[in-house]
């Protein structure tokens, strides 16, 4: 049923997040000896260099979804396709957000990022609540989109913990682009 859709979709874009876990894991030591400034910034580069080979290469997923799902699950999980869709997105994104993450955690930001992550819970769980009633599979995976987009929005928001504004808007600010 539905449940099993989701289940598979989930399991599948997982295999995403456990390759950008391991490669962020990875880059942790370089980023807790950045300095502020040109450091940091030329670290961020090729992170985002990095990424966006990654999300080349994982682009034709969206368009493969379906097929791979039918040949290899069957007809009855084809639905799972579109979940999978979704959630390959917010992996994609997660790919240009995970190496600023990166730096928040060298940099010791703990408090910060438990805020951002306090927002998420909330967002899901109000996500959830109110979308899988109504909209099964599917508002499940909205809430994990809602939840996603509120901890980019709560990560834009300066840390009041030492007055120093905590890279806000992201690359933007940071002269990365």
């Amino acid at each position: 049923g539905t449940v099993g859709l989701y289940a598979l979709a989930v399991s599948l874009a997982n295999k995403i997040d456990i390759v950008n876990s391991n490669l962020y894991t990875v880059l942790m030591p370089k980023a807790g000896t950045l300095e502020p400034g040109p450091a940091t910034r030329g670290f961020l580069r090729g992170a985002f260099l990095r990424s966006a080979v990654i999300a080349v290469l994982l682009l034709p997923l969206l368009a493969l979804a379906r097929p791979v799902i039918v040949l290899c699950y069957g007809e009855p999980f084809a639905g799972a396709a579109e979940l999978f869709r979704w959630l390959v997105v917010m992996a994609l994104v997660d790919l240009f957000v995970s190496p600023v993450w990166v730096v928040f955690y060298a940099r010791e930001r703990s408090r910060f990022l438990a805020l951002v992550d306090l927002l998420r819970v909330v967002v899901i769980v109000a996500g959830a609540a109110t979308l899988i009633p109504s909209h099964g599979a599917m508002g499940a995976v909205l809430a994990k989109v809602a939840a996603k987009a509120a901890g980019l929005v709560g990560a834009d928001q300066p840390s009041t913990g030492d007055g120093e504004a905590e890279f806000q808007h992201f690359a933007w600010n940071i002269n990365i682009l």
